[in-house]
């Protein structure tokens, strides 16, 4: 499971998953001009925080944590 786990935070986290997130939000609009796009999903790499969580008891889910 903690396997697992690590390899989901490394796909949320990856430059495939977040530059696209970047250019449709149009986060960082400040540094974007500026900046290399390398450097501003270090910031967003930085800005999360990937924490499982138990899941609620009326989930039936007891043995499968969740991300928040």
């Amino acid at each position: 499971m903690s396997q697992r786990l690590s390899s989901m935070q490394q796909q949320i986290l990856s430059r495939s998953r977040l530059e696209p997130i970047i250019r449709k939000f149009g986060l960082f609009p400040k540094d974007a001009a500026r900046k290399p796009m390398e450097e501003l999903v270090a910031k967003l790499q930085k800005a999360i925080d990937i924490t499982p969580v138990q899941p609620m008891a009326e989930t039936r889910a007891n043995n499968c944590p969740v991300f928040m």
